[in-house]
């Protein structure tokens, strides 16, 4: 299970928004969005990416169908990103399209 998960939007006139996070106290910087954010422009598919930034180990997923949204999960030292890859694509997808879901149906007003 990996030890923290987060949302992010990229918005054009604010630039990267984390949307969610978990756990709360997580925190990030503009240079490890950065970094996640230039693996999945390398490739334009959809997919589920994986880089180690600054010690931690990142599998970050993006789908075409959710253009500048991207399903970010910190895995531990012991996790092993290719044992987890199909579990890691799955949650990413769920999570997005749930909050597709959310934002079409006015459910949430902050999306």
């Amino acid at each position: 299970m990996p030890e923290a998960t987060f949302i992010v939007q990229l918005d054009d006139f604010h630039g990267f928004l984390v949307k969610e996070r978990y756990p709360s106290s997580l925190t990030l910087n503009e240079k490890i969005l950065n970094l996640i954010f230039y693996e999945h422009q390398k490739d334009k598919k959809e997919d589920l990416s994986y880089s180690n930034v600054e010690g931690m180990k990142i599998a970050a997923y993006h789908s075409l169908q959710y253009p500048r949204w991207m399903v970010c999960s910190i895995l531990s030292a012991e996790e092993d990103f290719n044992l987890l890859r199909a579990e890691l694509a799955g949650s990413g997808r769920l999570i997005l399209a749930l909050l597709q879901l959310i934002r079409t149906h006015s459910l949430w007003k902050r999306y």
